[in-house]
């Protein structure tokens, strides 16, 4: 089902692959209808489901499951307040706030190995910080009085610890998979993890009805968010960690919202249309991943010699 046994550029290359599927996940979370909790809640049971179905599963000390499981946890959040910035504001400014994941990992992945954090990534980190700076200045074309501004800092305060948790479940995970666990057996517990989170608070919310059932519309794009999106993109995102660091997987992934932007002003121009510092905000974001490829390759030679 999924790629085994990858060179390093044949990873990188899904990689991209991967990230082109996940800049669709933007456009479903504005096209889904129910909400944020519930959406995930349906994401991560039916993705579960199907990997529950099609995976044969090896043998997994229940102290690993539990670890698995426990991330589940911190994926959900993350997720809940991605898509809650979606429904907030827009996709343009969740999925541009989510880059600052890679300011995140360049400190984060580093504690959890127990190595030095590296100079380089902490001074691209400093350009995601600069171009958050310009979005959050950034007008709002569409209505600038208060209580707008109110929901877009609010969208971008959520999006900003969305990506702090991605940071630390991509950090974990790098941790397991080189570790000798299976893509399968890890994606497969922190859904279910995930789902139990979300399960537990609706249940404190007293949301747990027919309203999380989806229907309508609502049916074919969480199958295709759930299966495509998450089942088989965070199998194959796991299995390559193998011969890719978190913070060059998560800086290569700020190229989601470039995908999910201009696929966003093609359905939704009304909604999406940002003003000029936004826009410059986002390209200093990208310039710093084209800065990283540039540096990982300078590095790489320079130990070679």
């Amino acid at each position: 089902m999924i790629p085994k046994n990858l060179s390093k550029k044949s990873s990188l290359i899904t990689l991209h692959i991967i990230i082109f599927i996940w800049g669709f996940t933007g456009i479903l979370g504005e096209l889904i209808e129910m909400n944020s909790l519930g959406l995930v809640f349906n994401r991560m049971l039916i993705a579960y489901l199907f990997l529950e179905i099609v995976v044969e599963e090896n043998f997994v000390s229940y102290k690993n499951k539990k670890k698995f499981f426990l991330t589940g946890f911190i994926i959900a959040i993350h997720w809940i307040c991605f898509f809650e910035a979606i429904k907030i504001y827009n996709v343009s400014l969740a999925v541009t706030c989510l880059s600052t994941t890679a300011l995140f990992t360049a400190i984060i992945d580093p504690i959890f190995n127990k190595v030095k954090i590296k100079k380089h990534e902490l001074f691209l980190s400093l350009f995601v910080i600069l171009g958050v700076f310009l979005i959050f200045k950034s007008p709002d074309l569409k209505n600038n009085n208060e209580i707008f501004k109110s929901l877009k800092n609010q969208a971008i305060l959520l999006s900003i610890f969305s990506a702090f948790c991605a940071s630390v479940f991509t950090s974990l995970n790098s941790i397991f998979i080189n570790n000798g666990n299976s893509s399968y057996t890890i994606t497969k517990y922190e859904m279910l993890g995930g789902t139990f989170f979300c399960l537990i608070y609706l249940i404190l919310k007293n949301d747990l009805d027919y309203s999380v059932v989806p229907s309508g519309n609502d049916l074919p794009y969480i199958l295709f968010l759930s299966i495509i999106c998450t089942a088989f993109a965070y199998l194959v995102s796991v299995e390559i960690m193998k011969k890719i660091k978190p913070f060059t997987m998560n800086i290569s992934v700020n190229l989601e919202p470039i995908y999910a932007i201009i696929m966003a002003l093609i359905l939704f121009p009304k909604n999406e249309k940002m003003s000029f510092l936004f826009y410059a905000g986002g390209m200093i974001i990208l310039i710093s991943i084209l800065i990283n490829s540039y540096l990982k390759k300078k590095y790489k030679i320079k130990s070679k010699h």
